[in-house]
């Protein structure tokens, strides 16, 4: 014989589960949603700057086995190294900062108005205006 809770206990059970779920799909597709649903930005900025900066950026598992360096506490340390190329962007009075690939980085002039497209941490362009020269 089946045993039967009483529904508010079903009930509370049910929101409970619901909840949780909820907070378990909020999580995972925050990012994915903003993405999709911010607004593309393509018009006037201004180049400020242009860094390339070192990173080094460690991880530790504790694990047994693998490749990777043997940290002091038991579990396995790697490491990834490299080189950020980041561009400083003024649009519509507010710093935009994104990350580019070398390519891109080399190719664009600092301290440049021009148009910009980007999408939230997207870059997509950036074509500088050419200075006029009266002769």
């Amino acid at each position: 014989m089946r045993m039967q809770l009483p529904l508010s206990v079903e009930i509370g059970t049910l929101i409970v589960f619901g909840i949780f779920l909820l907070l378990i799909l909020r999580g995972v597709y925050k990012n994915y949603l903003v993405t999709i649903f911010t607004k593309r930005y393509k018009g006037p900025a201004h180049l400020d700057s242009k860094v390339a900066e070192e990173y080094i950026e460690l991880k530790t598992y504790a694990g047994q086995g693998g490749r990777g360096i043997k940290s002091p506490g038991g579990g396995l340390r790697y490491s990834n190294k490299g080189i950020a190329y980041r561009l400083y962007f003024t649009v519509e009075n507010k710093m935009v900062e994104l990350d580019v690939d070398k390519g891109t980085f080399e190719q664009l002039p600092e301290q440049a108005d021009g148009i910009f497209d980007y999408k939230r941490n997207m870059y997509y362009s950036f074509v500088a205006n050419k200075e006029k020269k009266d002769d």
